[in-house]
């Protein structure tokens, strides 16, 4: 599974600590920031694997 985060660098950070906060993913899971494709965006991506029974 694959999320990606995409809106300014601020929204991204505060939405990765949020998402911390709650318990859904350690703020190192995440990939470095990279530019989006519209000026001031970046993109930060979190990758899951699912385990199998």
């Amino acid at each position: 599974m694959r999320i990606l985060l995409i809106s300014s660098p601020s929204w991204v950070e505060a939405t990765i600590h949020d998402l911390h906060a709650r318990g859904f993913a350690n703020t190192n899971d995440w990939s470095s920031k990279l530019p989006g494709a519209n000026p001031g965006e970046v993109v930060s991506m979190l990758t899951r694997c699912r385990q199998r029974p």
